[in-house]
């Protein structure tokens, strides 16, 4: 009973290999690389009758039929899906042989079709002139193999069909036969519609199809191509690929010859460095026209009077722009009475001579009194000011005195007064300093054998220093 159904089922696996080997073709091989190329003009469904026949032997026949046969050429690449006319005498024969039935998909693999012969008023006649059925199959390149065996009778001949002509070659809108390269068709969309899927076959709108290539909005517009925008109150603008939004200042510094300030209406705003006027044209800094002067300033040690000793603290460098005086710090340039609204009334003492170039009388008059000022503003009270200081252990707060006591590299005298020392440059003049406060600096050297040597900053002047003086600051 065994070898019974084990001999039935080798059987049946021989049936399924014969049968594998008769659907792809010869020696197995996928007949989609297996097959033998018709170029035949006369094949058309628009040509009358000229006595061909597909019997071999005959005007316009095979050598050889029962294979597998690729239709390219000016006649058509595909067989028609419909009676060409039940009457005959057309594609170059008596019996025109069209498929009953539809072409297979990609995913179908091979299918077998009906073929009928249109003759003498039928468009399947049954009695002398038939065909057996063929198989077919669509290929990756988009066109059709058929499994094609010999007619019966002459003269019968297979048609051929532009492929656009069946079902408009599957488009949805326009279909455009390639079919002298035996593609099949190309199908293309009216204006403001792409085609979609992997068939590439059906249009649709651009904006449903990867968002119309658009980096935000895709608008629709009837019979038009797709519009790409930017979300409204988000600042952003179109690039000149009308595709990709943008701040304003991305494209081309938002035509700013210096800084570019980008809006919240999507406007790009011009501004210049505090030396430079802004031209009219809203967007070009003025070079031709410029009042800026430099003044370096930092507080710095009293050795003897009011001489340059041992720098405590750097002040931002300050300029003098157009209308304004500004500062320059670490974190870039603002204007001095933005961050120190009363700035300008800080006490001031001058010390300097006027014998400089005429040229340099405006920075001359102002960099004593805005350097002192601005030391004044930065330090507000005095050495007991606490500011923030940041070192390896984190950020802590220490009075401004002690950072200074910290910074000197040799002994300081008790009584000795913070300066504040201010350069107008090499062009205009010699640098110069001043006090700037009553206080007097008392830095004291703390010794602790085997621990530490440093300055402290001692209140009272009094000369005695403790380990109480640092910790208290």
């Amino acid at each position: 009973m065994q070898m019974h159904l084990l001999g039935s089922s080798l059987l049946l696996v021989g049936a399924y290999l014969l049968s594998y080997c008769f659907v792809s073709g010869q020696q197995g091989r996928d007949p989609c690389s297996s097959y033998t190329v018709i170029k035949d003009a006369w094949r058309s469904v628009s040509n009358g009758f000229q006595g061909y026949c597909d019997q071999p032997g005959s005007k316009g026949a095979q050598p050889q039929y029962n294979k597998w046969f690729r239709f390219m050429g000016p006649g058509g690449t595909i067989m028609p899906e419909s009676c060409p006319t039940p009457k005959g005498d057309v594609c170059g024969t008596h019996v025109a042989f069209w498929i009953n039935g539809k072409h297979p998909t990609l995913a179908d693999g091979v299918v077998t079709r009906p073929v009928c012969g249109a003759w003498s008023g039928q468009c399947c006649h049954t009695s002398t002139y038939t065909a057996p059925a063929a198989k077919i199959k669509m290929c990756p390149g988009g066109f059709y193999v058929y499994y094609l065996r010999q007619i019966k009778g002459c003269d019968g001949a297979y048609c051929t069909v532009n492929p656009c002509e069946i079902s408009n070659g599957n488009c949805s809108h326009f279909c455009n036969s390639t079919e002298s390269e035996g593609v099949g068709t190309v199908c293309s969309c009216p204006p403001g519609k792409v085609l979609s899927g992997s068939d590439m076959k059906t249009c649709v709108f651009q904006c449903s199809e990867n968002n119309g290539g658009c980096s935000h909005g895709c608008k629709t517009v009837k019979d038009l191509p797709s519009v790409c925008y930017c979300p409204t109150g988000s600042g952003l603008v179109l690039t000149p690929n009308k595709t990709t939004c943008v701040e304003p200042c991305d494209i081309n510094n938002g035509n700013c010859s210096h800084m570019c300030k980008n809006m919240e209406d999507g406007r790009a705003v011009c501004s210049c460095p505090s030396w430079l006027p802004l031209a009219s044209d809203g967007r070009t800094c003025d070079q031709t026209f410029s009042t800026a002067h430099r003044c370096g300033c930092s507080i710095h040690v009293q050795t003897s009077g009011t001489k340059k000793g041992s720098i405590l603290f750097e002040l931002p460098t300050l300029l003098y722009g157009y209308q304004v005086l500004w500062a320059e710090d670490v974190n870039g340039t603002f204007k001095v009475l933005y961050r120190y609204p009363d700035f300008n009334t800080k006490l001031v003492r001058r010390q300097l001579s006027k014998e400089d170039a005429n040229i340099c009388v405006n920075i001359l008059q102002k960099c004593p009194f805005d350097c002192e000022r601005m030391a004044k503003a930065v330090i507000d009270d005095g050495l007991s000011t606490v500011l923030p200081v940041r070192g390896s252990s984190g950020s802590k707060s220490i009075p401004l005195g002690q950072i200074m006591c910290e910074s000197l590299i040799s002994p300081l005298h008790p009584g000795k007064h913070p300066v504040v020392f201010f350069d107008p440059g090499p062009k205009c003049g010699r640098p110069a300093s001043t006090h700037f406060l009553e206080d007097v600096l008392c830095c004291g050297l703390l010794r602790i054998p085997g621990l530490l040597e440093t300055y402290v900053w001692n209140k009272k002047c009094d000369g005695q220093v403790s380990i109480k003086d640092l910790i208290a600051g």
